[in-house]
């Protein structure tokens, strides 16, 4: 099934600089949801969702990450939550914590596409995604 819809509102944007300070994990999980998403062959990715407000509908920043986590990316998604955009940081195949075996962009437009579908089914979505980063992640938008 093709997307066209979604891919209308895909924008690419580099927005490290928002975090720029070094911040602790979260102490609450009260806006951070951790799913496993699954993939039309049943492989599911690890995906965490931090949302500003349980209830409401927002826009959604997505990364498909290839590689670890770090704290700044905590800390981004925290940030980006407080201006009332939706964060999402999905392991793709094979990498972090997400089901599967990687190789290299073979999986992507897939996973990409069964992602973002998930994404539109959700409470919390109100139907536009962006997706941001360079490398890797700033690829899997293309494909």
């Amino acid at each position: 099934m093709q997307a066209k819809w979604f891919w209308l509102g895909l924008m690419c944007l580099e927005i490290s600089s928002l975090a720029q300070a070094a911040v602790e994990l979260p102490k609450s999980t009260e806006h951070l949801l951790v799913e496993m998403v699954p993939m039309r062959d049943g492989v599911k990715l690890f995906t965490t969702i931090e949302v500003p407000q349980q209830g409401k509908k927002y826009p959604v920043l997505l990364l498909r990450n290839l590689y670890r986590r770090r704290t700044e990316q905590i800390a981004e998604s925290q940030d980006i939550a407080g201006r009332n955009f939706i964060a999402i940081h999905q392991d793709v195949r094979g990498s972090g914590r997400s089901e599967g075996v990687w190789h290299a962009f073979l999986q992507e437009r897939n996973d990409g596409e069964d992602c973002l579908e998930w994404i539109a089914k959700q409470p919390w979505c109100d139907g536009r995604v962006f997706m941001h980063r360079g490398c890797y992640c700033g690829c899997t938008p293309f494909l």
